[in-house]
């Protein structure tokens, strides 16, 4: 604490009139006096990480609201369940990530949340800084596997929008594999980092490490994806697809799979120019201006645009306005709308015919108007060429939210 000598001196080197011996005798009761509680400062960081916790909080409702569709449709575990699950987790520990951050900002606890220590021998300082990087990195992490999953929702929608001679089994089975293989390396790289941070002495060091992993992580799995669906289309491009409807449904899948490859980039690129530039997003009151700007709009644009759309593929249509997709919205009004979807009836034997890997199709054989209906229709595949006698029949709700398809096998 500052002693009587020092306020002082101040005022004898103060100018003397009446304001300012008045201001100065005010900050020598304030500092003799400091405030009780807790002083509360709410700064434009703190206003931008509320703002992107109420986003993320909308896309927790949806994901909610349409996990209990699909359990209410299907309840064992699918691929499209698990992307659900997977947005839910993502949305989660945003939340909890960002509400703390701001928490803690707003309360002037003196944390800049970096790997750069803020002072010798503050062990405890030290390690609040190193836990909330590998908190707000982790939802990176499973963002990653998110759209991972999401290419296996469009394969599966890929091989059931062609006739193809391929055992549709054994591909969802590989999927799956190479799925697992993927998260058990980038899960592993994660604890590997979280390993370093924590117990290397060299913070400039671990901090390269860390935004190359982040980076490189976001460019390899777009890399990954992009030689995959280029193998996918070449494999099959022999095979003739189903129906025009079913080739326009897959055009959607496929167009916010893109839209979630172009945001991993733009992260990747962001992460890359916030490391060269030597710039913290998350720093206390000091930070630039346009800082918080910056991590708003990566947030918004990278994470939370791509899983509004996924959750509701009629924004996309809006946003879009049927430029890069198979048919407008006009178009797809003119077309007849049919409530019963039976099997192909053959003339001679009277049976229903089901081709070689064909299942229940994920897409509906009409136009589908928003990812509703490419996420709660749950396919079955079917691995020889048996014959069922059975229709199937499907009725669409008339008021949205419950606007989802509902299957009945009669």
């Amino acid at each position: 604490m500052e002693s009587y000598d020092s306020w002082d001196e101040e005022k004898t080197n103060y100018n003397r009139t009446p304001l300012a011996l008045l201001l100065l005798h005010s900050r020598k009761l304030d500092h003799d006096n400091p405030p009780d509680g807790l002083t509360v400062t709410i700064d434009m960081m703190t206003v931008a990480l509320v703002a992107s916790a109420v986003l993320y909080m909308i896309c927790f409702r949806l994901a909610r609201h349409k996990l209990k569709v699909l359990h209410e449709l299907q309840p064992q575990m699918t691929t499209k369940k698990l992307l659900i699950l997977s947005v839910l987790l993502v949305s989660v520990l945003r939340i909890m990530t960002i509400l703390g951050v701001a928490a803690m900002n707003m309360a002037n606890v003196r944390a800049h949340y970096s790997l750069q220590p803020t002072g010798r021998g503050d062990k405890t300082q030290d390690f609040y800084d190193e836990a909330m990087t590998v908190l707000f990195d982790l939802p990176n992490c499973i963002v990653v596997s998110t759209y991972v999953l999401l290419t296996l929702v469009w394969a599966e929608c890929f091989l059931e929008a062609r006739f193809h001679t391929e055992n549709s089994v054994y591909w969802k089975q590989r999927l799956l594999i190479l799925f697992m293989i993927f998260n058990t390396l980038l899960y592993a790289t994660q604890l590997i980092l979280y390993a370093c941070i924590f117990f290397s002495a060299s913070h400039s060091l671990v901090r390269a490490i860390l935004y190359a992993a982040i980076t490189g992580i976001s460019f390899v799995a777009v890399l990954l994806v992009l030689c995959f669906y280029v193998y996918l289309n070449i494999r099959f491009s022999g095979f003739p697809y189903r129906s025009e409807e079913q080739k326009a449904s897959l055009a959607r899948v496929s167009s916010v799979m893109t839209l979630w490859s172009f945001t991993r980039v733009i992260w990747g690129v962001a992460t890359l120019l916030v490391y060269v530039d030597n710039v913290e997003l998350l720093q206390d009151t000091d930070t630039p201006l346009w800082s918080f700007v910056v991590l708003f709009v990566v947030f918004f644009v990278c994470e939370i645009v791509p899983i509004v759309i996924l959750l509701d593929y009629s924004y996309y249509m809006h946003i879009l306005r049927g430029r890069f997709l198979p048919e407008t919205a006009a178009e797809s009004s003119q077309q007849p709308q049919h409530d019963d979807i039976t099997p192909q009836h053959h003339p001679t034997n009277g049976t229903h015919h089901h081709h070689h890997g064909e299942a229940d199709s994920l897409l509906l054989q009409r136009p589908l108007q928003t990812m509703d209906h490419l996420l709660l229709t749950s396919p079955h595949s079917i691995t020889n060429n048996t014959t069922t006698n059975h229709s199937r029949r499907v009725r669409f709700l008339d008021a949205p939210p419950e606007e989802d398809p509902i299957l009945e096998t009669t």
